[in-house]
This record gives structure tokens, C-alpha cells and sequence, in this order.
């Protein structure tokens, strides 16, 4: 098994909604969850959701690598790079990925509902959303439980997760805080090592 120690970071106002076991006049909430240590609750970017947009990622940009997806060969799931590691109908895929944990601090703001059909506001349709802050830090973790030849498409996926959607609408770099330390373990990668490289640093750094 292969431990990657992971940080997400907000390049922008961000929000995964969902239920927060806090009292909140907010019309939608960020997620929560309870931190054991601390006793608070934190935001919280659930695991499946980390997962999912790193399988959309890795689908946007399997053809220039030349990773097999579903859809672009007649094959089984096991020659599909995505469903190998992500997992398909009756089978858990090599990869878990934890709930991603981050800062307290939040921001709200107000918006005005709009019609779409007219191209107007909707009279009486204020609504208030809650978004964590621009930098703010996640933490996590994604472990691997496969071969070494077939991680490189799970390196792919964590890269093109930087230039992709997360949430509602929100922007996401991501770091793997060990790189220094895998090294080593994904040596056999050939070409592909230098993802880690590319990973072991912040893509979108200024102003963040």
C-alpha cells in the first residue's frame, strides 16, 4: 500500500455544501465534520467527493496520455485505468481516499436569485451561502493499494484535478506533502516520476 499525504488548497471563495451539525441562518452551509482532537467541527470536503472529481479529471485528459477509460475501447472493466483505480459495479477499485479537513474560518455572502428564462432577478429570492477563504488548506489522504506499473494514471488525475471544477463551481490546487519520501517507492515510474516532482509543489502559488 502507498500512502500519499495530501493537501488541497482554495484558490477562490469555495464550497462543498452539505449538513453541518451547527446552529446557522445561512441558506447554504459548507460541510462539516467533527474534529476529535480539537473537539470543533471543521469544514470538510468528504472523501468520496475528492474521489469523484479525481476520476472526472483523469477523463478529461486520458486521451493525451493515452490512459484507457471506459467508453474509448471495447474492453472490460480491468483494462480501464479509470475503473481499476476508482472502482466500477462489483468492484472497490486500489484507491481510498479520506475526508480532506480544513481551517474554521469562513466567509458569507449574499446572492440574488436570478430567472433565467427572463434574464432577471428574482424579486423576494435572496439567499446567503457560507464559503471557506481563498488559501485556505485541506488535509488528507489517498492510499493505493495496486501495482506500482499502474499508478501513473492516479498521478495524472491529481495533476489534471488542479486545472478542474471542485465543488460547487470552486478551484482546488493540490500538494502531496510526502513526496520527498515516496521517491523512492515510485522510482519505476520512468517517465511519469516526474508528476511527483510537479506534485510535491503548489501549481497556483501567487496571490493564494
Amino acid at each position: 500500500m502507498i500512502r500519499f499525504d495530501v493537501e488541497l488548497k482554495s484558490l477562490g471563495l469555495f464550497l462543498v455544501g452539505g449538513p453541518t451539525p451547527i446552529h446557522t441562518h445561512l441558506d447554504i452551509t459548507v460541510h462539516r465534520t467533527r474534529d476529535p482532537d480539537k473537539n470543533v467541527y471543521v469544514p470538510t470536503i468528504p472523501g468520496s467527493s475528492v474521489k469523484g472529481v479525481l476520476r472526472s479529471s483523469l477523463s478529461r485528459v486520458a486521451h493525451a496520455f493515452g490512459i484507457k477509460v471506459c467508453g474509448d475501447w471495447p474492453q472490460a472493466s480491468d483494462d480501464c485505468d479509470s475503473c481499476y483505480l476508482f472502482g466500477a459495479p462489483g468492484s472497490e477499485g486500489r484507491v481510498w481516499v479520506s475526508d480532506f479537513t480544513g481551517e474554521r474560518s469562513t466567509v458569507s455572502l449574499t446572492h440574488v436569485s436570478l430567472d433565467d428564462s427572463a434574464g432577471t432577478a428574482r424579486e423576494m429570492a435572496l439567499y446567503t451561502s457560507e464559503y471557506v477563504k481563498p488559501g485556505s488548506i485541506f488535509k488528507g489522504r489517498i492510499e493505493y493499494n495496486g501495482g506500482v506499473e499502474r499508478l501513473a494514471p492516479l498521478l495524472v488525475a491529481m495533476a489534471a484535478l488542479r486545472t478542474d471544477r471542485a465543488g460547487r463551481s470552486g478551484l482546488i490546487d493540490l500538494r502531496i506533502a510526502n513526496a520527498d519520501q515516496l521517491r523512492g517507492v515510485l522510482s519505476g515510474l520512468g517517465e511519469y516520476s516526474i508528476l511527483l516532482e510537479y506534485l510535491g509543489v503548489w501549481a497556483w502559488d501567487e496571490g493564494v
